[in-house]
């Protein structure tokens, strides 16, 4: 099944490199396994839309037998492991050693592996010898019909993560970050505290102090590693959002737009408080455990060009997180003013407020855009950029 690999070539073990932008459906190794089953056992479903959701974090016996055999065994060769991250599981007939034709219903799973290795390296990402460059490898896992052995693994394909066209996607309503590549089947998804809800600014909507953004970025130019001065941070990685001035004016051709890039107050950071909460939580930035954020640092660090980012009010229909949202409390943002002139700033801080129980319904949340991108609604001080727009790109 599987096609001719272009752009690929051989690294160290015997492995196959996936090159930039190769089609997916190049590397589908097996039809059947897309097909998904159940095997006689009490293992509970696994959610489809779990998807890139890391092993540990998965309600499975089966996953937590996986985990264990990749981190005994450790098949990718590699010499650091990031994440190990579930992709689906499915079920094929196979003949049964001694029998001419019986056959019996096998499990099989897509595993994802993050991690270091030299044989990864690039000009954007040549790595160092204390930490070699980052790549994937995807492997397919055969469980054994007693469970008393290891799963039966092997590589599928692998590219190093500097050659891939990542994307980064927020979901304000159900708390949650995916980082993927479609072309290359990679995705990675990690639960979320976003902004803390807001009817304020539109009055009759519900939405959050996350700005809502469709061409905004995350660069390695931008990124701090830390935040020295700032012990809330526990030196943990900073990653600014950047959004894109738009200069054009409304009678030129759309080729006449330009966009420049401005840094902004809102960032992926780590989590405060006690414990990590996937709610409505912050005044304005979208904050993740430790390793999910050390992991998207990671991929930030490992491209030379910015990865993209999008943050929309809806659910992603594809994607799930199993970890609990947060139901005992939310902030809300508060008007210090009155309904005719509303202040909802202290100092340069939005005024939120922290209120038990569950945020209210967010069927219909909708998204606030950020000044440059020429939307209506002014974001207040997360809009706050520290350079001014160059005069030749003024409208």
């Amino acid at each position: 099944m599987l096609g001719p690999l272009a752009g690929g070539h051989r690294a160290s073990g015997g492995h196959q490199v996936i090159g930039r932008r190769v089609s997916i459906w190049a590397l589908v190794f097996v039809a059947g396994l897309a097909t998904t089953g159940r095997a006689n056992t009490a293992e509970p479903e696994l959610d489809l839309r779990w998807r890139g959701v890391a092993l540990s974090d998965l309600p499975s016996a089966e996953t937590a037998l996986l985990a264990r055999a990749i981190a005994e065994t450790n098949p990718a060769e590699l010499t650091a492991v990031t994440s190990v991250a579930w992709l689906e599981r499915g079920t094929r007939l196979e003949s049964v050693a001694g029998w001419s034709s019986a056959s019996q219903l096998m499990v099989h799973h897509l595993i994802q592996v993050v991690g270091r290795h030299p044989r990864f390296a690039s000009e954007e990402d040549p790595g160092t010898r204390k930490e070699p460059a980052l790549g994937v490898v995807v492997l397919e896992a055969r469980l054994p019909r007693d469970h008393s052995d290891w799963p039966e693994l092997r590589v599928l394909r692998e590219a190093p993560i500097a050659s891939l066209d990542l994307e980064i996607a927020v979901s304000l309503t159900d708390r949650l970050t995916v980082v993927s590549d479609e072309r290359f089947g990679f995705v990675r998804v990690y639960p979320s505290g976003v902004g803390a809800i807001d009817t304020v600014r539109r009055p009759g909507y519900v939405s959050s102090l996350t700005p809502a953004t469709e061409l905004g970025r995350v660069s390695r130019d931008a990124r701090q590693a830390t935040l020295s001065a700032s012990s809330w941070n526990r030196g943990k990685p900073y990653l600014p959002f950047e959004i894109p001035f738009i200069a054009g004016r409304a009678r030129e051709p759309s080729s006449a737009t330009r966009r420049w890039y401005m840094q902004t107050r809102v960032a992926f950071h780590i989590w405060q408080g006690r414990h990590f909460s996937r709610g409505f939580n912050s005044h304005g930035c979208v904050t993740l455990r430790d390793d999910d954020l050390d992991e998207l640092a990671r991929f930030v660090f490992a491209n030379a060009e910015p990865l993209p980012l999008v943050v929309r009010a809806p659910d992603f229909a594809q994607h799930r997180h199993p970890f609990p949202h947060e139901t005992g409390h939310h902030w809300a943002l508060e008007n210090l003013g009155t309904a005719r002139r509303p202040v909802i700033t202290r100092g340069n801080f939005y005024a939120i407020d922290k209120r038990d129980g569950p945020p209210p319904p967010l069927a219909e949340m909708v998204g606030i855009f950020m000044d440059g991108e020429r939307r209506k609604d002014p974001l207040g001080p997360v809009a706050a950029y520290p350079d001014a727009p160059p005069p030749s790109l003024a409208p």
